[in-house]
């Protein structure tokens, strides 16, 4: 997520491609280095200064992507 892309983390283009189409809402699931990622985003534009909401789902039991999604339906996202 953080892997730079022409010295740009990944994430930048998927959030500003999903701000461009009017995506609202975006959840960010997080499992190995969600802190550095939560600090990345508090850091940027993402959180508070665009006109997307962008939470992070944090889980550091997730081994799979079944485990990604069960932990996404338990919490009603």
């Amino acid at each position: 997520v953080l892997l730079p892309l022409a010295n740009v983390p990944m994430i930048e283009y998927a959030l500003a491609w999903l701000e461009s189409v009017g995506v609202a809402e975006v959840f960010v699931f997080c499992c190995s280095h969600a802190n550095q990622v939560k600090d990345y985003l508090q850091k940027s534009q993402w959180l508070g200064q665009s006109r997307i909401k962008v939470d992070t789902i944090e889980s550091h039991d997730s081994i799979s992507a079944g485990d990604a999604l069960r932990l996404i339906y338990e919490k009603n996202v």
